[in-house]
């Protein structure tokens, strides 16, 4: 486990129980509102196995690049009042100890092409309200690549859609990219082809 993951744990211990370590393709599903009101209501699930039941959010890993992910919960942040705060579904980062790693947050919405553009607006702010969190908290600075990707995972392929003045401010405040994907290549520890 790498330093930037324990930071993440000490800060948030809650997350400790969410945590994956994996040198393989991760594929990430969001199973919460098609589980909803089941028996067995499942969330977000991170495996280096492709669903059989589920489209999926795929981060190919042809070098087994090592890795670690956390997966976010409904409740894994909250404010000062104990309210929950708006987060993506996970955070996946290279396991290295240099600091200079590259470090990506995924948020998905399974949705009807209609509702694609509504779905991604929405899906980039909580993206952001993460990124956020973590800059102000202090565990991420400008010095890692920072990967937002919002993933429409049963509309493929489906059009990159963004406000330029948002890709631009992000960028340049946080070091970050923000893209709309179903599936990236991981490169090797400081770089993701999108």
């Amino acid at each position: 486990m790498g330093t930037r993951i324990e930071k993440i744990i000490t800060k948030f211990p809650t997350l400790c129980n969410n945590t994956i370590h994996l040198c393989e393709n991760v594929y990430i599903a969001d199973y919460t509102e098609g589980d909803k009101g089941t028996e067995h209501h499942r969330t977000v699930a991170i495996s280096g196995e492709k669903p059989k039941d589920i489209d999926s959010f795929c981060m190919y890993n042809p070098n087994r690049i090592a890795i670690d992910a956390i997966k976010f919960e409904c409740d894994s942040f909250k404010d000062t009042d104990g309210k929950c705060l708006s987060q993506c579904e996970c955070i996946v980062l290279a396991d290295c100890n240099d600091g200079k790693e590259w470090v990506s947050f995924i948020e998905m919405k399974y949705c009807y092409p209609k509702n694609k553009r509504g779905n991604i607006i929405k899906a980039s702010k909580q993206l952001e309200k993460t990124l956020l969190l973590f800059v102000e908290s202090g565990i991420l600075d400008n010095t890692q690549n920072k990967y937002l990707f919002y993933s429409l995972p049963t509309v493929s392929p489906f059009a990159h859609f963004s406000d330029r003045t948002l890709i631009t401010r992000l960028k340049s405040q946080y070091n970050a990219i923000l893209r709309g994907v179903n599936d990236v290549k991981i490169v090797d520890r400081y770089k993701i082809d999108s």
